[in-house]
């Protein structure tokens, strides 16, 4: 039997997920996400910051290396939880805080040892993550440590580029871009979302879905970093993390396409609510 060609990502498919604003909702309805603060890369680690602050998360925990960063950030982040963590103990004390539900890893985080370790340190709490920018460039030379640690409540977001150097020689011949993605997704027992011409979104219970390509703007500075902002706030409100992958990559595409070849990471933050009201009006 032939596979099922993917779904063209819409919101017919996910909006019975997606959450509903509650008019006397506080900050307080969900639990703290958690974060690394990044010093060389801030502007990227403040864009992913700042979509979760606008999808309504409104409790953060940041984890920087030193009092100086944390200066840097407080400058320019409000109402967020600033900590030194300037070791491997200090970062695992926040990941196994029981307020932590979901954790945001990649995003200006740098690559070395130390960094490596806190990523698998992450993924062994088994916690809803999302993994983007530096979190597989840690891995770059044994993708296998990375990949043997992923579950199921993970969303890895990559290249295609990355994708091919990470997944090229483990999978199984297939001429269609969605079967060989989807295959990744079941061999590293995650939710994959590889961007490039066209997004496409799998999970390894077989779920798949293309998002339309999106114009080349689309890849202003902070824009990738804002999206696993958004997918990590949606996810943390109960959408599940295959279907917050799916609703995010349109919500980002669409706000891409209105905004125009101007396009700014602000104009980005700004414009996705924007989109959101757009679609309780239809």
């Amino acid at each position: 039997m032939l596979p099922s060609p993917p779904l063209l990502n819409t919101p017919d498919l996910w909006t019975s997920f997606f959450p509903a604003p509650k008019p006397e909702g506080t900050k307080y309805d969900c639990s703290f996400a958690l974060t690394y603060g990044g010093e060389e890369k801030m502007l990227l680690s403040r864009a992913a910051l700042r979509s979760l602050q606008t999808l309504g998360i409104g409790m953060i925990t940041v984890a920087v290396a030193t009092g100086k960063v944390a200066r840097l950030y407080a400058e320019k982040l409000a109402e967020v939880h600033i900590r030194e963590t300037a070791s491997l103990p200090a970062w695992n004390k926040y990941l196994i805080d029981p307020k932590h539900s979901a954790i945001l890893i990649g995003p200006g985080l740098g690559i070395g040892a130390n960094e490596a370790a806190m990523i698998t340190a992450t993924l062994g709490t088994e916690k809803l993550c999302v993994l983007q920018g530096d979190a597989l460039a840690n891995f770059a030379g044994a993708p296998e440590t990375l990949l043997s640690k992923l579950h199921p409540k993970c969303v890895l977001m990559i290249d295609e580029a990355e994708f091919e150097s990470t997944f090229a020689t483990r999978l199984k011949p297939a001429t269609e871009p969605s079967d060989r993605i989807l295959q990744a997704a079941k061999l590293a027992n995650a939710v994959l979302l590889v961007q490039g011409t066209t997004t496409i979104i799998a999970a390894p219970d077989g779920q798949v879905v293309v998002n339309e390509a999106v114009p080349p703007w689309a890849s202003t500075a902070g824009a990738a970093e804002i999206l696993a902002g958004v997918i990590l706030a949606l996810a943390m409100q109960r959408m599940p993390p295959f279907w917050a992958a799916a609703a995010a990559t349109w919500l980002h595409g669409e706000t891409v396409k209105k905004l125009g070849a101007n396009l700014t990471a602000k104009a980005l933050l700004t414009g996705i609510p924007e989109t959101i009201k757009g679609l309780a009006r239809d």
